[in-house]
């Protein structure tokens, strides 16, 4: 059995590439950000390589945000956005 609730829609098929660049199983140095949709920070980076600018984009290229939860982690969705943007942009990893 699925654990989405029935009133959760799933991810649309068309987007499985960028689900799976950031999702389950990328590894120790590809934080999850998302944890009711799995959405790692690979995927969100990939969103705003994409040009995505605002929350509504990152939420609407990856459904980080918009989990059962009710978007706990938007907050950290819109620091990861100010960093990007930011003159000194996200730090490199490990």
């Amino acid at each position: 059995m699925s654990s989405r609730s029935a009133a959760e829609p799933a991810p649309p098929e068309a987007d499985t590439a960028t689900h799976a660049a950031g999702g389950l199983g990328a590894g120790v140095d590809d934080p999850i950000v998302c944890f009711c949709n799995e959405i790692c920070l690979s995927a969100i980076v990939t969103a705003l390589d994409a040009g995505a600018s605002t929350l509504t984009e990152i939420i609407d290229a990856t459904f980080a945000g918009c989990g059962a939860c009710g978007g706990s982690c938007q907050p950290d969705l819109e620091a990861i956005l100010e960093d990007w943007y930011s003159d000194e942009g996200l730090p490199d990893g490990p």
